[in-house]
């Protein structure tokens, strides 16, 4: 029975947190990476990871958080192909990351410097927000305000850095 209780509560906590917010403002407009880094995004390395339909994939930083970005030809192909490819980065299945997931971070005890592990591997990404034809993946960002919780302040996190692109 306690099984069935820790299941039910992971499945509603994944379902919970897993979040899209699908922003098109002019559905014919393309971004590149360059709209990205006139906003301040700091691009840093490739994802290893082969996103199927897409033209590029970087991940970088923005006001000191992780950022990926999956762009795709178009916001149709971002739909399709890119609402899947981001949930599979944020991805969690009884506590653990998923082999899908690229970027993680480790959480918990992380070992000694003879034997480094990494006991409890947790995506990198907590939310994504998908703006014409670019899949933009945040990392967990909490706020420093008391009470704060973390899902609110990824999910305005995300949706504020896809905003920018239109200022």
């Amino acid at each position: 029975m306690k099984k069935i209780l820790l299941l039910l509560t992971l499945l509603i906590l994944v379902i919970g947190c897993s979040s899209v917010t699908n922003e098109v403002s002019d559905p014919n407009k393309i971004y590149r990476l360059s709209d990205f880094s006139e906003i301040g995004w700091k691009q840093k390395k490739p994802f290893v990871t082969d996103f199927p339909q897409s033209d590029k994939a970087f991940w970088g930083y923005f006001k000191g958080h992780e950022v990926g970005l999956i762009l795709y030809p178009s916001s149709k192909l971002a739909n399709e192909y890119g609402i899947p490819a981001a949930n599979n980065q944020i991805e969690v299945i009884d506590g653990k990351k998923t082999i899908n997931v690229e970027r993680f971070v480790c959480r918990g005890n992380t070992g000694s410097i003879e034997s480094p592990s990494c006991p409890n591997p947790m995506p990198m990404y907590s939310e994504y927000v998908v703006k014409n034809n670019v899949v933009i993946l945040c990392e967990i960002v909490k706020s420093l305000m008391k009470g704060s919780k973390i899902k609110a302040d990824s999910t305005s996190f995300c949706k504020d850095f896809a905003k920018n692109l239109e200022e």
